[in-house]
């Protein structure tokens, strides 16, 4: 306790939500609301429809068919893929092993002389997620009318359809930046 007269604690929230006019009575007010908002959904679709109206050309386009394409379709003039379509995909790719995209973890790992990077958390996920892939793809070989029943069933596939779409999509980025962020090690 001091004698020195002082102003009160002030906080960057509290100012900013007095330069906007905002009072307490008003953010109770505004807090304890009872009026309906929409869902999650509608509220998203609202904010990106206003948000695409300052947009010019491309990006306004690009934000429409964001909007209008869900979230499965991975282009805006294609329509989504029924789950029917991609688990249908996802055998296809399950019955050739020899060609399934390796899943790495991301580029962030980087190696060293000390850094132990087989032991590393990610490394050993992904490990085991060829393992387990392999390990359908086996299986699918082996009994395809069990295999794809078990899959369909528990929608297991759908976790490791994920993985192997991530897993092509950075083989594509790697093959297109030729490695180069790999270290080269050949003798000079």
């Amino acid at each position: 306790v001091s004698n020195v007269p002082m102003l009160p604690k002030r906080s960057a929230v509290a100012d900013s939500f007095r330069r906007r006019g905002g009072s307490t009575r008003s953010l109770v007010k505004k807090l304890t609301s009872t009026t309906p908002r929409g869902s999650p959904r509608s509220r998203a679709l609202a904010a990106a429809a206003s948000q695409a109206v300052g947009r010019t050309g491309t990006d306004q386009q690009a934000a429409s068919g964001v909007v209008e394409s869900g979230l499965r379709s991975t282009s805006r003039n294609r329509p989504a893929k029924t789950a029917k379509e991609e688990f249908e995909e996802f055998l296809k790719v399950l019955s050739s092993p020899e060609s399934l995209p390796l899943c790495l973890p991301s580029a962030r790992l980087t190696g060293g002389s000390c850094n132990h990077l087989s032991s590393a958390g990610a490394v050993r996920h992904y490990e085991r997620m060829n393992e387990e892939i392999l390990t359908w793809a086996k299986r699918y070989q082996r009994d395809p009318v069990a295999t794809r029943q078990e899959l369909n069933l528990s929608q297991a596939w759908r976790y490791y359809a994920d993985h192997l779409r991530r897993a092509a999509q950075q083989g594509a980025v790697l093959k297109s930046k030729g490695s180069a962020s790999a270290p080269s090690f050949a003798h000079h």
